[in-house]
């Protein structure tokens, strides 16, 4: 034995696994793997219903789910694990002789834990198996230290459990940094990384919302009100965030799925956030762009155009450079906004309204997109080219 795979073991030697798998070969195989490095554990299984209903009563520490299974396939399987509260955060290894880079892609998106090519070695097997664990990592002794405080609380330990729920959250590190580093990673077609990184931030904001929610409670048993609401909202905020960093994680797969050459698809995330009205998405996914490219006024033009998609414009460029300067810390909302819109005072007012329609009820809503193209081409036209970067392109005065 190796010492890289003795290693392995220890780390993996108190784990248990599931396999799923349409044929029985490479279940054998992955379950050999499996043990080689120490998951002594191994329930295999051909339907996905057995599994799911094994794992109900056994859950296991990671799951692996071969791509295509017999009467559905690996992603819809593992859709069906996030709609069960008790197995959502399980690992899931896909497992694929699919090399492309779109079935990658719709891996990410479906919050796989990690994508293993078939025939694959004993080294891609650890590094895999390294990086589910590594995806996993920030809640592993939290979680440990959430239990202790939540019986804390049952007891009555009310002042104990605090402290130890304000120690999760204190230590565990910030859920948006690592969702926006597999952002990056995402662009950069650093797949394993992006995997990683995304999981820790879905892993950390389940953490953070469990243990707001603990003091909200604790508080609350305390008889102190004002603090129990304020945990509350920041538990309620911390789910929330969780459905959006997988919203934005699957939007952000299917720009690239559209444009695999875009230089900067940081920009095509910002642009489909507007059309879906998520200001804070927007935000951070202009400020991503704008990192990468250190071009501020191609990220501003390309905010402008995206605002000018929408049936407000100058209210959308506003929300969208709020979400901005909150996430790049930027203190001058109104110098970006100018520069963004121009002079305000010479924008015709119909533009300047918010809650207008920008298209007329007469055309068919499969034709909307195609008008709001031919407006924003007209206003470019009659605006001219963009000079230097004083205006922006919503000033079509």
């Amino acid at each position: 034995m190796t010492r890289s795979t003795q290693h392995t073991e220890d780390r993996h030697e108190t784990a248990s696994a599931v396999i799923l798998a349409a044929s029985m070969a490479h279940a054998r195989m992955d379950a050999d793997f499996l043990r080689r490095c120490g998951v002594r554990q191994v329930a295999i299984f051909a339907d996905a219903a057995g599994a799911l209903e094994h794992m109900q009563t056994q859950v296991p520490t990671i799951v692996m789910c071969d791509e295509k299974l017999e009467g559905t396939s690996g992603l819809s399987f593992v859709a069906s694990m996030q709609a069960h509260p008790s197995l959502a955060d399980i690992p899931v290894l896909m497992v694929s002789a699919d090399a492309r880079e779109e079935a990658v892609l719709d891996a990410i998106a479906a919050g796989c834990a990690g994508y293993l090519l078939r025939p694959y070695s004993m080294q891609s097997f650890q590094t895999q198996l390294d990086n589910v664990r590594r995806g996993s990592a920030p809640s592993a002794a939290r979680r440990a230290a959430l239990a202790r405080a939540q019986r804390q609380a049952d007891d009555g330990e009310l002042d104990r459990a605090i402290a130890r729920f304000e120690e999760v959250v204190n230590d565990a590190g910030r859920p948006e940094d690592f969702y926006e580093r597999g952002c990056m990673r995402l662009a950069r077609r650093d797949w394993d990384g992006a995997i990683v990184d995304f999981r820790r931030a879905v892993t950390l904001d389940r953490l953070y919302a469990e243990a707001y929610e603990g003091l909200g409670k604790a508080w609350a048993g305390k008889g102190n009100e004002k603090e129990a609401r304020k945990y509350m909202r920041l538990a309620a905020a911390a789910y929330s965030r969780m459905g959006r960093y997988s919203e934005a994680r699957t939007v952000f797969v299917e720009t690239l799925k559209v444009n695999p050459e875009s230089e900067n698809p940081f920009l095509d995330l910002g642009f489909a956030m507007v059309r879906r009205g998520d200001w804070t998405g927007a935000g951070r996914a202009y400020a991503q762009a704008m990192e990468l490219c250190g071009s501020e006024a191609q990220v501003y033009e390309a905010i402008a155009r995206a605002s000018h998609f929408t049936d407000a414009p100058e209210h959308a460029a506003r929300q969208i450079v709020a979400a901005l300067t909150r996430e790049n810390g930027s203190h001058d909302a109104e110098r970006t906004l100018k520069r963004i819109l121009g002079d305000p005072a010479r924008m015709p007012s119909r533009q300047r309204r918010t809650g207008v329609p920008s298209v007329p009820s007469f055309i068919p809503d499969a034709l909307a997109d195609a008008w709001m193209v031919l407006r924003y081409t007209l206003r470019a036209y009659h605006r001219g080219p963009v000079r230097g970067e004083g205006r922006m392109s919503l000033d079509f005065s």
